[in-house]
């Protein structure tokens, strides 16, 4: 996020990328530790889970 706005907030980076355009669902994943998407003023926010058929890429 900081990257592309300048913003190290999440929720102000996407208030700066919604003054710019016009784009009604964001999605921000935040690695690891939880993701968000933001629509029509609302903000959902949701942590990391695994499924049993969750499948994990390891990179060596």
């Amino acid at each position: 996020m900081e990257n592309m706005t300048g913003k190290e907030d999440y929720t102000a980076g996407v208030n700066w990328i919604r003054e710019r355009y016009q784009i009604p669902l964001i999605l921000v994943s935040m690695g690891k530790e939880e993701s968000r998407a933001y629509y029509n003023g609302m903000m959902v926010e949701v942590k990391p889970f695994l499924q049993k058929n969750t499948i994990i890429r390891l990179k060596f």
